[in-house]
């Protein structure tokens, strides 16, 4: 692991830049501020990788010396999750953002209508639809199944799905960083897809052998150089 160095806004060390993802759920129920306060706030926690939730991910991180007030801030300004309950403000929101690349949550009734007007933006990166009746959704969703990762009817598997494509991102992002000699970038990156695939095993009841295999030989690609460990 590297050194701590102090964290400044022109520093290589600026892991609030390191990534270039946000996510975006629209939801007429969800979205109102006082509703499902709970559920939004986990779905918050588990998707923010600068997030560091138990003793062993800790022991994933990269160290790097944040203060408090900066971290915290990050947390709030940087992969985070926004929550809509009106299309046009989703829109706006989205189109304001065209540098950052989206995962998007919808409820099939909103995902009707806003889907077709932003499903061939390019920075849109995956499509879930949160819903009731699947049969009944998939009727619109066929046409845009490309970009429609999953359709789920229960929130832990609308959370096993969200946080693992945003690890899978953050492990290509790595990839590129090693690709271009950018070794602590790519160390957090691929620190972080390990960190957010250790939740959505726990959270989707699920196991994720392959993932994590695949991401531990990245790591240990970053840390030794060996790029065959990274097959």
């Amino acid at each position: 692991m590297s050194s701590c160095t102090p964290y400044t806004e022109d520093d290589d060390r600026n892991v609030g830049k390191y990534s270039d993802h946000v996510s975006v759920w629209l939801d007429s129920h969800i979205g109102e501020p006082e509703n499902n306060r709970e559920l939004k706030a986990l779905f918050r926690k588990i998707t923010q990788p600068l997030e560091t939730l138990t003793t062993a991910e800790a022991n994933i991180d990269e160290p790097i010396m944040l203060d408090d007030v900066v971290l915290r801030s990050l947390q709030e300004t940087v992969y985070r999750l926004e929550i809509f309950d009106k299309e046009d403000t989703c829109l706006e929101f989205i189109h304001a953002n065209g540098d950052k690349q989206i995962f998007f949550i919808s409820s099939g009734s909103m995902g009707r209508e806003i889907v077709p007007k932003i499903a061939d933006l390019s920075q849109l990166k995956s499509i879930f639809i949160f819903c009731g009746d699947i049969s009944h959704n998939s009727v619109w969703a066929m046409d845009y199944q490309e970009k429609i990762m999953a359709m789920v009817t229960h929130q832990d598997d609308l959370l096993l799905h969200l946080t693992k494509c945003i690890a899978e991102y953050l492990k290509n992002k790595g990839d590129v960083y090693m690709n271009n000699d950018e070794i602590f970038k790519a160390k957090n990156c691929f620190a972080w897809s390990k960190k957010l695939l250790l939740r959505a095993e726990q959270y989707g009841h699920t196991r994720l052998r392959n993932e994590l295999k695949n991401i531990e030989d990245k790591i240990l690609w970053a840390e030794t150089g060996q790029a065959s460990y990274c097959a």
